[in-house]
């Protein structure tokens, strides 16, 4: 029995690409809850972020990929087991963040922390899923999750920081999916 890594390759994506798309609108309405308006703008914005979102969605769903030196994605045969162990460990890593952060009176620093968590969720899952792109999102995620604490340092309050990451955050996975459905 053979097995089609090509299409085990493209639904990867495909599920990677929903993936980013759904935690794009989760970071984008932690943005939103940042902004301080009556609550009807903030429902009316949740609804354009969806509306955003599924028109990402369906937009790279709709791209064709283009490979400019023909070279197909290696993804490493060990990668379903990297992506377990990494996604166990990140959300270990911000149940944990979670807690002491609470403990420690500290709950602005929550978003920053998980900004950087999932940042450097993705540097492991470039290698194993040959998605080089992941590298970049990684680490413009981590210094998202930076900036947050930094302004968490300077007295920011919860609402300015949950802007300063989620909003970023948001942007981040959105060009993320679009680049990797254009790459294939």
């Amino acid at each position: 029995m053979s097995v089609d890594v090509s299409a085990m390759n493209r639904d990867g994506l495909a599920q990677g690409i929903l993936i980013m798309t759904v935690f794009g609108l989760f970071w984008s309405v932690i943005g939103i809850t940042g902004v301080e308006v009556p609550g009807v703008a903030t429902v009316a914005s949740t609804v354009v972020a969806t509306v955003l979102a599924g028109t990402i969605w369906r937009v790279a769903g709709r791209l064709r990929p283009v490979a400019p030196t023909g070279r197909v994605r290696q993804v490493a045969p060990t990668s379903r087991r990297v992506f377990a162990v990494v996604n166990v460990a990140q959300w270990v890593a911000i149940a944990v963040a979670t807690v002491v952060l609470i403990r420690l009176g500290h709950p602005g620093l929550l978003w920053p922390v998980v900004c950087a968590i999932v940042g450097a969720h993705f540097l492991p899952l470039a290698g194993a899923f040959d998605v080089p792109e992941y590298r970049l999102s990684g680490a413009l995620l981590i210094l998202t999750g930076l900036a947050g604490a930094a302004a968490f340092a300077f007295d920011a309050g919860n609402g300015v920081i949950r802007m300063i990451v989620g909003f970023p955050a948001a942007i981040i996975l959105w060009s993320t999916v679009l680049l990797v459905a254009k790459r294939g």
